[in-house]
Protein backbone atom coordinates (compact mmCIF):
# COMPACT_ATOMS: atom_id res chain seq x y z
CA UNK A 1 0.00 0.00 0.00
CA UNK A 2 2.86 2.23 1.07
CA UNK A 3 4.62 1.45 -2.59
CA UNK A 4 1.53 2.71 -4.22
CA UNK A 5 1.14 6.24 -2.76
CA UNK A 6 5.06 7.22 -3.91
CA UNK A 7 3.55 6.27 -7.78
CA UNK A 8 0.67 8.04 -7.61
CA UNK A 9 2.52 11.52 -6.58
CA UNK A 10 5.37 11.41 -9.28
CA UNK A 11 3.13 11.89 -12.38
CA UNK A 12 1.64 15.03 -10.09
CA UNK A 13 4.95 16.48 -9.49
CA UNK A 14 6.02 16.29 -13.23
CA UNK A 15 2.71 17.90 -14.20
CA UNK A 16 3.18 20.98 -11.63
CA UNK A 17 6.71 21.31 -13.20
CA UNK A 18 6.02 21.07 -16.66
CA UNK A 19 3.07 23.85 -16.20
CA UNK A 20 5.51 25.86 -14.41
CA UNK A 21 7.68 25.49 -17.22
CA UNK A 22 5.21 26.63 -19.77
CA UNK A 23 4.06 29.77 -17.70
CA UNK A 24 7.28 30.97 -16.39
CA UNK A 25 8.69 32.24 -19.57
CA UNK A 26 4.88 34.32 -19.83
CA UNK A 27 5.34 35.20 -16.32
CA UNK A 28 9.31 36.59 -17.46
CA UNK A 29 7.50 38.36 -20.86
CA UNK A 30 4.80 39.47 -18.78
CA UNK A 31 6.86 41.29 -16.06
CA UNK A 32 9.47 42.83 -19.12
CA UNK A 33 6.84 44.18 -20.98
CA UNK A 34 5.57 45.64 -17.92
CA UNK A 35 8.83 47.23 -17.43
CA UNK A 36 9.26 48.64 -20.16
CA UNK A 37 6.31 50.38 -20.55
CA UNK A 38 6.62 51.93 -16.68
CA UNK A 39 9.96 53.29 -18.30
CA UNK A 40 8.45 54.62 -22.11
CA UNK A 41 5.50 56.14 -19.57
CA UNK A 42 8.07 57.93 -17.40
CA UNK A 43 10.48 59.21 -20.32
CA UNK A 44 6.97 60.41 -21.79
CA UNK A 45 5.73 62.34 -18.80
CA UNK A 46 9.65 64.01 -18.31
CA UNK A 47 9.32 65.08 -21.60
CA UNK A 48 6.15 66.24 -21.62
CA UNK A 49 6.70 68.25 -18.58
CA UNK A 50 9.82 70.01 -19.50
CA UNK A 51 8.11 70.52 -22.82
CA UNK A 52 5.54 72.73 -21.39
CA UNK A 53 7.66 74.94 -18.70
CA UNK A 54 9.56 75.51 -21.57
CA UNK A 55 6.61 76.57 -23.88
CA UNK A 56 5.91 78.86 -20.62
CA UNK A 57 9.16 80.44 -20.32
CA UNK A 58 9.75 80.94 -23.85
CA UNK A 59 5.91 82.41 -24.09
CA UNK A 60 6.65 84.98 -21.20
CA UNK A 61 9.12 86.76 -23.39
CA UNK A 62 11.50 86.64 -20.96
CA UNK A 63 13.76 84.07 -22.24
CA UNK A 64 14.98 83.41 -25.78
CA UNK A 65 14.98 80.38 -27.80
CA UNK A 66 18.57 79.52 -26.36
CA UNK A 67 18.07 80.13 -22.88
CA UNK A 68 15.10 78.24 -23.20
CA UNK A 69 16.25 75.37 -25.13
CA UNK A 70 18.72 75.12 -22.46
CA UNK A 71 16.64 74.99 -19.40
CA UNK A 72 14.75 72.23 -21.22
CA UNK A 73 17.89 70.20 -21.87
CA UNK A 74 18.82 70.59 -17.80
CA UNK A 75 15.21 69.93 -16.84
CA UNK A 76 15.52 66.86 -18.97
CA UNK A 77 19.30 65.87 -17.66
CA UNK A 78 18.05 66.51 -13.87
CA UNK A 79 14.46 64.26 -14.43
CA UNK A 80 13.84 60.81 -13.50
CA UNK A 81 14.58 58.76 -15.46
CA UNK A 82 17.72 61.40 -16.98
CA UNK A 83 17.01 62.04 -20.47
CA UNK A 84 19.92 63.59 -22.56
CA UNK A 85 18.40 65.28 -25.78
CA UNK A 86 20.53 67.31 -27.86
CA UNK A 87 19.71 70.48 -28.68
CA UNK A 88 19.59 69.95 -32.33
CA UNK A 89 16.38 68.11 -31.22
CA UNK A 90 14.41 70.82 -29.49
CA UNK A 91 12.82 73.47 -31.80
CA UNK A 92 11.57 76.44 -30.43
CA UNK A 93 9.81 79.51 -32.23
CA UNK A 94 6.98 81.03 -33.45
CA UNK A 95 4.73 78.99 -35.04
CA UNK A 96 4.00 79.43 -38.79
CA UNK A 97 0.57 80.04 -40.47
CA UNK A 98 -2.50 82.32 -40.42
CA UNK A 99 -4.04 81.66 -37.29
CA UNK A 100 -0.32 81.93 -35.61
CA UNK A 101 0.22 85.45 -36.67
CA UNK A 102 -2.96 86.36 -35.75
CA UNK A 103 -2.96 84.93 -32.60
CA UNK A 104 1.23 85.27 -32.25
CA UNK A 105 1.42 81.33 -31.14
CA UNK A 106 4.29 80.30 -29.83
CA UNK A 107 5.69 76.65 -30.50
CA UNK A 108 8.09 74.33 -28.70
CA UNK A 109 8.71 70.99 -29.97
CA UNK A 110 10.86 68.17 -28.18
CA UNK A 111 11.80 65.08 -29.84
CA UNK A 112 13.62 61.76 -28.71
CA UNK A 113 14.33 58.81 -30.12
CA UNK A 114 10.87 57.61 -31.94
CA UNK A 115 9.09 59.51 -29.31
CA UNK A 116 7.84 63.69 -30.20
CA UNK A 117 6.03 66.32 -28.51
CA UNK A 118 4.38 69.51 -29.13
CA UNK A 119 3.37 72.27 -26.94
CA UNK A 120 1.70 75.51 -28.63
CA UNK A 121 1.24 78.46 -26.72
CA UNK A 122 -0.23 81.91 -26.91
CA UNK A 123 2.95 84.47 -26.50
CA UNK A 124 2.26 86.55 -23.62
CA UNK A 125 2.44 90.37 -23.14
CA UNK A 126 5.51 91.86 -21.77
CA UNK A 127 5.72 91.54 -18.14
CA UNK A 128 6.69 95.57 -18.06
CA UNK A 129 3.65 96.45 -20.35
CA UNK A 130 0.93 96.64 -17.42
CA UNK A 131 -2.20 99.16 -17.09
CA UNK A 132 -1.60 99.08 -13.58
CA UNK A 133 0.38 102.69 -12.30
CA UNK A 134 3.66 102.03 -10.65
CA UNK A 135 2.89 98.03 -10.95
CA UNK A 136 6.38 95.95 -10.33
CA UNK A 137 6.01 92.44 -11.39
CA UNK A 138 9.83 91.31 -10.63
CA UNK A 139 12.42 89.54 -12.02
CA UNK A 140 11.10 86.61 -13.77
CA UNK A 141 10.61 83.28 -11.82
CA UNK A 142 13.17 80.85 -11.94
CA UNK A 143 12.33 77.34 -14.02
Amino acid sequence: NHGLGDKMKRPESGQALMEWAILLPLYVGLFAAMAAFGQWFAVRHQLIAAMREGAFLYSSGRLTADETRAEIQESLRKGFPAVNVSADHISIGRRQGFQATLFRLDEVRVVYKNMEETCVIKHAPSYWQTVIPGANLGPPVSW
